[in-house]
């Protein structure tokens, strides 16, 4: 039965959304794997059951290791105008209650919208939806967003931040949830994305409900200063992150990385992890040790 064909945790991304591959082109969005997606967005693995009315089970494995993880696919990410968006596919085993049933292969569309700030949204979901996280609950005093909608905030933010448009946008789909990703805003909503248009469509709903936001906490542009690209490259833990930040850039970003003192500016102009192997192999020892100590991190276990 397709609905329990197994895909391949080593499958890598595919074009199986329509004109998506056109739309990435078209904007110089570049694909993004497995590694990079998974890290960026852990939380969609626990919020698939989630998002299909199904709470997540401890026992899925005692082994502390799921043995189906989230499989990502036609994963990209670029600029789209002064910002950043990634979209991709999550596909997941979710099972019932009881773990011995079969798992059911589940699609969730995720989009990603950078922000100028840090993002006020820790979760938000429908109120049907089981519970994720026992994260503390923020009412905003209108009593049918309440009833339909579970918020946190992110710490010492009141409530305010929710203007009533921001509320109607957040709680026209009792399908999707909303967390957030540092400097991103994340939707990820039951079924996947099928076409270009789909996410073209979830793009500009992001973007409607980001410009909902009072301007006082969440200013209009995004700050390309050099202070920030020197945070984000602080902020990169592994090489599949450097990669991932590469591909992110925009075309400001990359001249900005150009000239900055980091082993990562003789990476400017690469946009595929192929490329990015290809620059490594160029240089020096030296170079490459230096480049390669941005992301060694100390094994205290």
């Amino acid at each position: 039965m397709a609905l329990f064909k197994r895909r391949s945790a080593a499958s890598g991304t595919t074009d199986s959304v329509s004109g998506l591959p056109e739309l990435a082109a078209s904007h110089g969005w570049q694909p993004m794997g497995q590694d990079a997606l998974r890290k960026r967005f852990s939380q969609v693995h626990e919020l698939s059951w989630i998002l299909y009315g199904r709470k997540y089970s401890s026992m899925v494995d005692l082994q502390g290791a799921d043995p189906h993880p989230t499989v990502w696919e036609d994963g990209y990410g670029g600029p789209l105008g002064d910002r950043r968006v990634i979209v991709a596919n999550a596909w997941t085993y979710i099972g019932p209650q009881d773990i011995v049933k079969l798992h059911e292969l589940m699609g969730v569309a995720v989009c990603a919208v950078e922000l100028p700030a840090l993002c006020p949204i820790m979760l938000a979901r429908p109120q049907q939806l089981p519970n994720f996280g026992h994260l503390p609950g923020h009412p905003t005093g209108n009593a049918d967003f309440d009833a339909r909608i579970a918020l946190t905030l992110a710490p010492f933010l009141s409530p305010d931040v929710m203007t009533p448009e921001a509320m109607q946008r957040m709680a026209a789909h009792d399908d999707w949830v909303f967390f957030a990703e540092d400097y991103w805003l994340v939707c990820a909503s039951r079924g996947p994305f099928r076409s270009a248009d789909d996410v073209t469509a979830r793009i500009d709903e992001m973007l409607a409900l980001i410009a909902a936001f009072p301007e006082s906490m969440m200013p209009k542009t995004v700050d390309r200063s050099a202070d920030d690209l020197a945070a984000r490259i602080k902020n990169l833990d592994t090489i599949e992150d450097g990669i991932a930040f590469l591909q992110s850039l925009t075309p400001d970003d990359r001249q900005r990385l150009a000239k900055s003192d980091t082993p990562l500016a003789l990476f400017w102009d690469v946009t595929t992890p192929e490329q990015a192997m290809q620059r490594f192999e160029t240089l020096d020892v030296p170079t490459r040790l230096q480049l390669l100590a941005m992301f060694e991190r100390v094994d205290e276990a």
